[in-house]
């Protein structure tokens, strides 16, 4: 998969706190050292940043677009890689996702074929290796359950983002790097997955199902621990879906974009930002917040489990990004402001945003919004942020000239 998939729009950043600003605060920040983080090998992509504890998962691809997943520990060493999608014989194609839960790792994506359990496994898709048994159990068909519309909106036919990735995997992957659960759904909308959240026993993978001319709407697919699966859509085709938190027992939180009504709840701006509440039982939209200004296209793009989210607003040729602290009863706590900004990122609390210049800007802050730390980095992309186990944060970032990196804060 080319780094052009996951391009991202960048532009000046100049910020903002509490609608006040601090002139020439992003100059003014500190290099982050180069001694602080390590460079990942054969990257030319990234997708996907995870903790656990004090190592850190990566999933991405190489240089000849083979998709990988690798455990890194906290000075760069390669503990492991394998090549998911090779090793389990799916044909073309790549992990668009991964996430860490109290089980270990959990990884999707979309392939031409069914992903099997391989016999033999190895950090090289070239190389195999001594054959590892496979208990009988672990590969369980999956079954399609009929799509279910929570809107009831009319579906419009979306073509697939490639004809030939007819199948949507789901695995998960222990801590040696071996694949230990596969589960496989018929891919017949195009839909890529973007985010994965579990609650008890079942998985979920929110992402969108990709039509012409850029337009999309929201899917979700739940897989249950049979490996069955049900599917939901959101809206026709002016719905994206950018990340999955699951907030209780009962109930899912979507983040993204809208552009039409979503649950009898109008667009206000030119596009909303929008935090869905779903039913995990049933699949039904059971809150909408739906964050706009006059004339702004808004999205929120990236989210924590705290409800903090953050995005980008546009009015006019004016972008910025946001990053917005909501109550449990969607009041907004306090709200951080990146003019001229074409991306910003939050988790726990660390929040990144990118320049124009190429320049990738990182921050902790405390509970109220009020910057502790700050650093830059430049001639990077933006591409993930996380926290570390000693409360600072971790930036993965894409070097303009080649190579994916990790900066610690």
């Amino acid at each position: 998969m080319k780094r052009s998939f996951h391009k991202f729009v960048a532009l000046t950043c100049t910020l903002f706190f509490g609608g006040s600003m601090l002139a020439h605060a992003a100059e003014k920040l500190p290099i982050i050292n180069e001694a602080n983080g390590f460079v990942i090998s054969e990257a030319s992509d990234a997708v996907a940043l995870a903790r656990i504890e004090e190592r850190w998962i990566v999933a991405g691809s190489n240089g000849e677009d083979a998709s990988w997943l690798a455990l890194f520990d906290q000075k760069g060493n390669e503990i492991w890689r394998i090549f998911p999608v090779s090793a389990g014989q799916g044909g073309e194609g790549f992990i668009t996702t991964a996430e860490v839960d109290t089980r270990g790792i959990i990884i999707a994506g979309i392939s031409q074929n069914p992903l099997i359990l391989p016999t033999a496994q190895s950090s090289d898709p070239s190389q195999s290796s001594a054959p590892t048994p496979v208990p009988s159990t672990t590969n369980t068909p999956s079954r399609s359950v009929p799509l279910v519309n929570p809107d009831n909106v009319t579906p419009v036919t979306n073509n697939p983002f490639r004809k030939d990735i007819a199948n949507i995997f789901l695995a998960r992957v222990n801590l040696n790097g071996k694949l230990e659960n596969i589960f496989n759904s018929a891919n017949t909308r195009g839909f890529i997955p973007n985010s994965i959240a579990t609650i008890g026993e079942n998985i979920f993978l929110s992402g969108n199902e990709l039509g012409e001319a850029g337009l999309s709407r929201g899917g979700l697919i739940k897989f249950a621990s049979d490996g069955t699966t049900t599917s939901y859509t959101y809206g026709a085709n002016q719905t994206t879906f950018n990340r999955l938190i699951s907030r209780t027992s009962k109930t899912l939180s979507i983040i993204g974009s809208s552009a039409e009504t979503l649950a009898n709840r109008k667009v206000v701006g030119k596009r909303d930002g929008i935090i869905l509440d779903v039913s995990i039982a049933t699949g039904a939209i059971t809150k909408v917040l739906r964050s706009s200004g006059k004339g702004a296209s808004r999205s929120w793009d990236s989210a924590t489990g705290n409800l903090l989210v953050a995005g980008t607003s546009q009015v006019g040729a004016q972008k910025e990004g946001v990053v917005t602290s909501f109550t449990a009863k969607g009041a907004v706590s306090w709200t951080l402001r990146f003019s001229k900004s074409g991306k910003a990122l939050a988790r726990g609390n660390c929040i990144a945003t990118e320049s124009l210049s190429s320049e990738a800007f990182l921050f902790i802050v405390d509970t109220k919004g009020k910057q502790i730390k700050g650093a830059r980095l430049p001639n990077q992309e933006l591409l993930a942020v996380a926290t570390t186990p000693a409360k600072g944060c971790a930036l993965l970032t894409a070097a303009t000239v080649g190579g994916i990196r990790l900066s610690y804060l």
